[in-house]
């Protein structure tokens, strides 16, 4: 996937990719190059404030808000199954990334494959711990697992430690990814999770 963004980014933005690729391919969907990012002379489908606890990440399209600990870079998705517009943010911290995506599919996803077929997708080293869990009130799966040697995972990620969480609300699907950083950081993130009526 070719991206505008230059300098650093570019290893990230293949990050963001290669979960991307993964989550659409176990929802059943395609994925399409990004498109630019939405005119903000229209109301913009998402909104990105900087709070006292963080930069809060509100997609109105997927019906979520979850906060970051840096402010999100934001790009939109293609969905090819539903043709329902979707976005994927990133915050790149100083020893990790944290990442959230929300969709609207035409079925109910299975938690437990999604959430271990995002984890396999990143080449994992050693075991993967997966446990039920429960984001924002909602029904979610939970895998724990140290970041491996792959194309798209940035050198410097490699062996970290790493989370996804997934959640569902009926067709509504969202995953949590924080790969590195510590534990309160990402525990404090996967907390800040919300659903909110889009």
């Amino acid at each position: 996937m070719e991206s505008t963004k230059t300098g650093n980014r570019g290893p990230r933005i293949a990050l963001g990719a290669a979960f991307i690729v993964a989550f659409l391919t176990l929802a059943g969907c395609s994925t399409a190059a990004p498109s630019p990012s939405p005119t903000q002379t229209s109301a913009s489908p998402y909104t990105i404030d900087d709070t006292t606890g963080g930069f809060a990440y509100t997609d109105a399209l997927s019906g979520y808000a979850v906060t970051f600990p840096q402010q999100p870079d934001v790009e939109p998705l293609a969905n090819n199954e539903t043709d329902q517009p979707a976005y994927y943010a990133s915050a790149e911290l100083a020893s990790g990334e944290f990442a959230s995506t929300g969709q609207i599919l035409n079925h109910t996803p299975n938690l437990q494959a999604q959430v271990m077929g995002m984890a396999s997708s990143m080449n994992p080293s050693g075991q993967v711990s997966a446990s039920s869990y429960t984001l924002g009130g909602l029904d979610a799966a939970h895998a724990e697992f140290t970041a491996g040697s792959s194309s798209s995972i940035p050198s410097d990620l490699v062996g970290q430690p790493s989370e996804i969480v997934v959640a569902g609300d009926g067709n509504h699907f969202y995953a949590l990814i924080a790969l590195g950083g510590t534990s309160d950081e990402r525990q404090a993130f996967f907390d800040s999770f919300k659903r909110i009526d889009g």
